[in-house]
This record gives structure tokens, sequence and C-alpha cells, in this order.
């Protein structure tokens, strides 16, 4: 499964390459299953998505949108697994 995630989060990276999961920039701008961000260091990320280099790529639905703050890779590894998450709001 591949997931695209700022760089800046290597501890992240390193742990969800560890559990299997392809990493990817953020910027990446191909197919991605998940993009995972920080609420709390990348604030305007949900406001500007639609605005985004995301939205012109190639796979703009389906994308699951993970918040990473307070969380570790294997709780990211049982979102991703379970493609469930709990709403933004």
């Amino acid at each position: 499964m591949k997931v695209a995630l700022d760089e800046k989060y290597v501890d992240m990276r390193n742990e969800l390459k560890k559990l299997g999961y392809t990493v990817v920039k953020l910027q990446y701008g191909g197919q991605a299953d998940a993009v995972l961000y920080h609420s709390h260091y990348q604030n305007g990320f949900l406001k500007n998505i639609n605005n985004s280099e995301m939205s012109s790529g190639i796979n703009t639905t389906g994308v699951l949108l993970i918040d990473i703050k307070d969380k570790r890779a294997r709780d990211i590894d049982a979102v991703l697994k379970r493609r469930l998450y709990t709403p933004l709001f």
C-alpha cells in the first residue's frame, strides 16, 4: 500500500516502511492510497486540499486522509487495514 507523507516525519516514515508500506513524498503527484498529515503543524492542509497538487493529480477520489497527530505507526497501520477513520469534525 502506498502512503504520502511529508518528508520531515522521518521516524514515522521509517516505521511505516518497516510495516511494509511504500512511503512517498506528500508532493508526489501520483497515486497514493492514503495521505498522512499532522493537523497541528499543517493547519492549512485541509483548507487548501482542493487547490493543491493532489486535486489535479491522477487519484483524487478514494484517498484516505489521516491525521497523524498523537498516533504511532501501528495506529496508522490499523486505520489503513480497516480503511476506516473517524470523521474530521
